[in-house]
């Protein structure tokens, strides 16, 4: 999570600073505490760094040395303040500077630098830093990161940016639109449970390998645009990975990204989570309001940020039309045309940073009580909380509908953990199965957790279906054993696995076909040939082909793991092993498929197993079996089918005025079918043209 609390004395930023101290030459580390410190000659290297840093987290020692500094330096510290974020990339301050000390370029960023209030991000460098000048001086050819001093920045929460004042005006009557803040939440949740499901793999250049980018761009939920949408939000899907990365819902690691934990600020309340995500919106890099993924501007945080500042300028209540922070940030370098209203009726409204209203054919915006916390650096705002607690609804077919007003980010934390979310909308809808129910349970629910928290915000009582099932998978996962270190070996059928029990091959049979052995080097490789081995950590391999009936499916034991068989025995029985093929065989029936139904494998889940399995979709066999009575009805209708010679003779028929309304229907590019009353006219117009029909 960022960190959004500026005051306190072990902040992971303080850490940064000391260890880009660490990396001061003697002569510099002297320049930089002599701003801070009367210096003693007997003092070594050592003792001037640990003094210096406790001098960062004494606010008299701030204070002072804060006096010492030019307006614009301390003007640059009140906005870093403003953005909730103790890293800044070098372009962002510029842009910034641009603003409130026109004209001078990063003079006050080399004056923060050498008074010790900011400090260079050094990772990946072994030599000693000597100067400061000789840092910037890279900043054309790499993008340069800055720390900074997190009570510095708080402290500077008085100083007047001298910013230009925006025109205002009372707008009396009018509505003032403000989002519920939840919206980016929700998708976070469904990033969460979307990576959780399969880690998205990473390329050397650090982008996504285009099977995971398809996956993500394509997703029902995190590609489409949000329900409270007064602005366009591009690529939201990819917003919602960088806001989740930000914020520790996922960790980006060298090959791949993988699921986090939610984030602590959501058992705050709304107000300290929407915080949170300011934080992190400032904290994403290269996505733009207007271009999405595509920036190459300005730098979004800096434009947001002193947009939230000027805002504040304005006196409380007063409106500021959209259009006018547009021409106000035009001071920035390589700004965008329409950047201050693409962030205000975008990301700015549904975090609840502004209010919008629509006035004149044009949009007005204020700040909400969110953004004038941001701009005032509180790190507390209070927002209303829900009047009413009942605010789901528990289905029979395991399908929970949520109603966001009475939705607090806790219980979207506990819902995230135990339930799949399906929609999002001003209605949510999510779904419990066997899975999501297991990952509750693992992240430490109860089964009498979960039940009194859906029955305390539902509107009416848990059915007994529901009740059911949510015990019969809690009470599976009560009956799981661990081993803590294993190898499970599967055998062709249970008659080997009990021969080599019987024999002390194998020391425990934990199913009908798998054996297990507490340690690898317990096993005795003479007794066994093994057919394959299998990676879990890896994707899972293509292991089973359809036969031509569509029904039977046979296993490549060479790339199978342990799950395929319990997989498969979930909609499909198994077949005796043939003469001539011993392969494993399993095949589908209307029984088994029903079976199957009952425990929530529909058409979409089957096919997406047969996708990942086998290559290929669900047949057209099966899904007749599975879903036929799902169609709509048929009808069988008694017709007379013309066959003629050629295509073009049938091309013909079908396009004449005088035949084309007999022909019922072309089956193929000869044939052609035709009512039983209208045989005899077509016969008739036809032989007028001298085309012969014989009789079938």
């Amino acid at each position: 999570m960022p960190d959004v609390d500026f005051t306190a004395a072990d902040s992971p930023a303080l850490a940064a600073c000391a260890a880009s101290l660490a990396r001061y030459a003697e002569p510099l580390l002297r320049s930089v505490a002599g701003r801070w410190l009367r210096l003693r000659t007997q003092w070594t290297a050592e003792e001037l760094r640990e003094r210096l840093q406790e001098a960062l987290a004494n606010p008299v020692a701030v204070d002072r040395t804060l006096k010492s500094l030019s307006p614009a330096a301390r003007r640059l510290l009140r906005l870093m303040a403003i953005g909730l974020q103790t890293e800044w990339r070098l372009r962002a301050l510029a842009d910034l500077l641009a603003v409130v000390d026109p004209g001078e370029g990063i003079a006050a960023v080399r004056e923060l630098l050498e008074a010790g209030f900011l400090y260079p991000q050094l990772a990946g460098r072994t030599s000693q830093l000597t100067s400061i000048a000789t840092w910037l001086n890279q900043a054309p050819g790499q993008p340069l990161s800055v720390v900074v001093v997190p009570l510095a920045a708080v402290r500077a929460r008085g100083e007047d940016l001298g910013l230009t004042s925006l025109p205002h005006d009372d707008l009396a009557t009018a509505t003032p639109q403000e989002a519920d803040g939840f919206e980016w939440l929700l998708r976070l949740a469904v990033a969460w449970q979307f990576v959780r499901e399969g880690p998205l793999r990473r390329t050397q250049q650090g982008g996504l390998f285009k099977r995971d980018l398809d996956r993500l761009q394509g997703h029902p939920l995190l590609s489409t645009a949000p329900a409270e949408s007064i602005g366009a939000v591009p690529s939201p899907e990819m917003l919602a990975v960088a806001l989740a990365k930000a914020e520790g819902v996922l960790h980006f690691e060298p090959e791949e990204i993988r699921a986090g934990e939610l984030p602590d600020s959501w058992e705050d309340g709304l107000g300290t989570a929407l915080l949170s995500l300011w934080s992190a919106w400032t904290g994403v890099d290269g996505w733009d309001p207007q271009r999405g993924g595509e920036n190459g501007g300005a730098s979004p945080a800096a434009v947001a940020t002193l947009i939230v500042a000027a805002l504040a300028e304005v006196p409380d209540g007063a409106w500021v039309r959209a259009g006018h922070v547009d021409a106000w940030l035009e001071a920035v370098p390589d700004v965008a045309e329409e950047a201050g209203t693409s962030f205000l009726l975008g990301i700015g409204h549904q975090l609840r940073l502004v209010q919008a209203t629509r006035h004149r054919n044009a949009w007005w915006v204020r700040l909400g009580p969110v953004g004038r916390a941001v701009a005032s650096l509180s790190n507390r705002v209070t927002l209303d909380r829900p009047t009413f607690e009942q605010t789901l609804l528990v289905q029979p077919n395991l399908e929970i509908l949520l109603y966001r007003q009475g939705l607090t980010p806790p219980l979207l934390a506990r819902l995230t953990r135990f339930a799949e979310w399906q929609t999002l909308g001003l209605a949510c809808t999510l779904r419990l199965t066997a899975d999501s129910v297991y990952r509750g349970l693992e992240s430490g629910e109860t089964l009498n957790d979960i039940v009194r928290l859906l029955e305390r915000h539902g509107t009416r009582a848990i059915s007994e279906t529901v009740l059911g099932s949510l015990r019969s998978w809690a009470s599976k996962r009560e009956r799981v054993l661990v081993y803590p270190s294993a190898v499970l070996l599967e055998f062709r059928s249970e008659e080997e696995l009990d021969r080599a029990l019987r024999q002390g091959a194998v020391e425990q049979k934990v199913s009908d076909r798998i054996g297990l052995i507490s340690s690898e080097d317990r096993i005795d490789y003479a007794q066994f040939r093994l057919v394959g081995t299998r990676d879990y950590l890896a994707v899972d391999e293509r292991c089973v082909e359809v036969n031509g009936d569509g029904l039977t499916v046979t296993v490549n034991e060479h790339k199978s793991d342990l799950l395929l068989t319990s997989e498969l025995r979930r909609f499909a029985e198994p077949l005796p092993a043939t003469g001539t093929d011993d392969r494993p065989r399993y095949r589908m029936t209307p029984a088994t498929l029903a079976a199957a139904r009952t425990q929530g494998w529909d058409t979409k889940a089957l096919n997406t197993w047969f996708l990942r399995r086998s290559g290929d979709a669900l047949s057209a066999t099966a899904k007749l079996l599975l879903a036929g009575n799902e169609a709509p009805a048929s009808r069988l209708e008694q017709m007379t089918v013309l066959r003629v010679p050629t295509a073009e003779l049938a091309d013909g028929i079908v396009a004449w005025a005088e035949t084309r309304d007999l022909i019922r229907e072309r089956l193929a590019p000869t044939l052609m079918a035709v009512g039983s009353d209208d045989v005899e006219t077509l016969l008739a117009r036809l032989a007028s043209l001298g085309v012969r029909v014989e009789p079938g």
